[in-house]
């Protein structure tokens, strides 16, 4: 009987255990790691309060940020960690991440990645310089291939909670509409010249027709005579009166690219998280930016 007992016991707290680890399972949320700040705001939007969704704070552009040990440490840990694709984040293939728990948001689209042909996107310049390597990587900047993306994000979160799919109705609406506010702001520009000042709007050029070539400026720091003797050859040929930059330049590069008739325009990637705003309000205002160039 008292054998019995033991056994009946054993078995009652065995059961319990089991019945608890069953329920943290069952309310506690995966952490989902990103290496750019739009596959976080997809994730957020998608998830809600069902993940805890980390995008380490940076400076620069992620696409060429390396993290700490520590830092790479927890994306290892990480239950999902979300990649870009089309060679972004140089760090990822040496961090020796768990396979199974990375999902490549682009995976499906390698058909209409974009290559790099060694001159960077067109900027008349050695692509080996500066290592964005043999593929643009900027693909959200065409919606289409950002509705992928999210896609991609909910399949992978749906195996660890029970998503709403009005979600991913709702952020595939939003940039649905924002691919179409993007062809109209840009359709008079179409054919146009236009410069950018760095090889990062491949995909936007392709989404809408563009005529763009691109220097390899920074907004931060004043070009030297080299550069702008690049762009003067450019210039010779391509008669563009615009540029797209990724963030305000410095008021002297802006007004000296005023007085040869160049308007500087802020085209946001949005690769990194905004001081103010999320990704989609950032979008908004590189819509109004191009519709102001009317």
């Amino acid at each position: 009987m008292m054998k019995s007992g033991y056994l009946l016991l054993a078995g009652l707290l065995f059961a319990g255990c089991s019945h608890t680890d069953v329920r943290n399972a069952e309310t506690s949320r995966p952490s989902v790691y990103t290496v750019n700040y739009p596959l976080a705001y997809f994730a957020e939007r998608l998830a809600g309060d069902q993940a805890d969704v980390v995008f380490p704070e940076m400076e620069g552009d992620p696409a060429f940020w390396a993290p700490t040990a520590e830092q790479a440490g927890e994306y290892r840990k990480a239950d999902l960690i979300l990649l870009n694709g089309a060679q972004y984040a140089k760090w990822v293939p040496n961090a020796a991440l768990p396979q199974p728990r990375c999902i490549n948001t682009s995976a499906g689209l390698e058909e209409q990645f974009i290559a790099l042909d060694g001159s960077a996107s067109h900027a008349h310049g050695s692509a080996a310089a500066h290592a964005h390597g043999e593929l643009a990587f900027t693909l959200w900047l065409n919606p289409e291939l950002a509705v992928h993306q999210a896609g991609k994000i909910f399949d992978a979160l749906s195996e660890w909670a029970d998503l709403d799919k009005g979600a991913l109705a709702a952020l595939t609406a939003d940039l649905e509409k924002l691919d179409a506010d993007l062809a109209a702001a840009f359709q008079s520009l179409e054919n146009t010249p236009l410069l950018g000042s760095h090889p990062v709007y491949q995909y936007l050029t392709a989404r809408y027709g563009l005529n763009m070539e691109s220097v390899h400026w920074e907004p931060d720091a004043e070009p030297d005579a080299g550069m702008w003797r690049e762009l003067a050859d450019i210039l010779e040929t391509h008669h563009a009166d615009v540029m797209l930059w990724e963030d305000e330049p410095l008021p002297q590069v802006k007004q000296a690219l005023a007085d040869k008739g160049i308007k500087s325009v802020v085209f946001n990637p949005c690769g990194n998280r905004p001081d103010e705003g999320d990704f989609m309000s950032v979008m908004q205002a590189n819509v109004q930016a191009v519709r102001n160039l009317k």
